[in-house]
């Protein structure tokens, strides 16, 4: 069994355009997430739940091995909402700005308990 251990969260905004794709970035935030986890799937709904950033579906996610991360990206607003259907019409058609935001959860992906550090098994409950 895996376990996902959560470290930090990032989101990336850039302007994008329909014709052009992502283009100037705009600012960025992160914010910091604890807890282990049984699957990517429980870190992401808590993360989701939790945080509120994005109402995004498991599926869109990946798991990027190299870079020890999830992650996912999605049209928004001005306010970081994510597009509905009418916004995109809107973008598309060049009447409406939309932001590319790219959310990047880093994680330690741990086959199990026992390859944990003993300081490490100890910060995340763990007994070793």
């Amino acid at each position: 069994m895996k376990i996902f251990v959560a470290k930090l969260g990032i989101v990336e905004c850039y302007e994008d355009s329909y014709e052009d794709g992502e283009g100037k970035y705009v600012n960025e935030w992160n914010f910091n997430v604890k807890g282990t986890y049984d699957s990517a799937e429980d870190l992401i709904k808590e993360i989701v739940k939790e945080t509120g950033l994005f109402d995004f579906g498991v599926k869109d996610f990946v798991f990027d091995e190299e870079q020890s991360a999830i992650m996912t990206s999605d049209l928004v607003d001005e306010n970081n909402n994510v597009a509905d259907k009418k916004d995109i019409e809107l973008w598309e058609k060049g009447e409406k700005k939309l932001y590319t935001a790219n959310l990047w959860l880093y994680v330690q992906c741990i086959s199990d308990k026992h390859d944990m550090t003993e300081d490490e098994a100890e910060q995340f409950g763990f007994s070793m």
